[in-house]
């Protein structure tokens, strides 16, 4: 997505297709949003109480525990960060900006 994005911001403004990025990235944003919520389903199935979860941020955790912590405390970062850098580039590209919004909101609760 980012790089659908970059390559777009580099045009001329003129020469911009924001329909086109639009399109491009549509899926892309429906398709982490599913794997994100598939994530989150599949943790809480896991560890419905929590006790997972304040283990791992624990002294008492094992080492799985903590490298499970890790790395989706890593998906989360590098998900927000990938959002929050592509919203930064719409901004000179309103109408993408404005399309692209509503699907964040609803896809990925950003």
């Amino acid at each position: 997505m980012n790089t659908y994005i970059e390559e777009e911001d580099r045009k001329d403004p003129k020469a911009r297709n924001e329909d086109e990025l639009v399109q491009k990235c549509e899926p892309l944003i429906s398709q982490a949003g599913d794997a994100l919520q598939k994530c989150n389903s599949d943790i809480r199935g896991l560890d419905g109480t929590g006790e997972l979860r304040m283990r791992a941020q624990g002294d008492d955790a094992l080492p799985e525990e903590r490298r499970a912590a890790k790395y989706l405390s890593e998906l989360t970062g590098e998900t927000t960060r990938s959002v929050e850098e592509a919203k930064q580039k719409l901004k000179s590209m309103p109408k993408a900006e404005k399309k692209m919004s509503g699907l964040w909101k609803v896809r990925l609760r950003k």
